[in-house]
């Protein structure tokens, strides 16, 4: 695989996961559909 491609992914997924575990913190501290529709 490309090592650049391979980099970009990881800066990708990082990322997401980030936006994720914000997601899920936002949705234990406020309700859930108040997430959703944001």
């Amino acid at each position: 695989m490309d090592i650049l491609k391979m980099s970009k992914m990881k800066k990708y997924e990082i990322k997401f996961s980030e936006k994720v575990s914000l997601l899920v913190n936002a949705a234990k501290t406020n309700k859930i559909r108040h997430v959703l529709s944001a």
